[in-house]
């Protein structure tokens, strides 16, 4: 189990984006990324950019 997967075991949110990910190609998880930012009005490099700042924000809480 990589360290993702043991942090959000217990979140079905995470659950269902593995579950949407598996079987796809790089070019199909890219349309499904850009679709789900777009109904959300957002551009996929904000998205990135987001995940990226929480997932930091993750580290720092688990190093204290």
């Amino acid at each position: 189990m990589n360290q993702l997967e043991m942090m959000f075991k217990n979140n079905p949110l995470f659950a269902r984006a593995k579950q949407m990910a598996q079987g796809k190609s790089e070019n199909e998880l890219k349309q499904v990324a850009n679709n789900l930012c777009k109904q959300r009005g957002i551009s996929l490099e904000d998205a990135y950019n987001q995940f990226q700042n929480q997932m930091k924000q993750m580290q720092s809480a688990f190093k204290k």
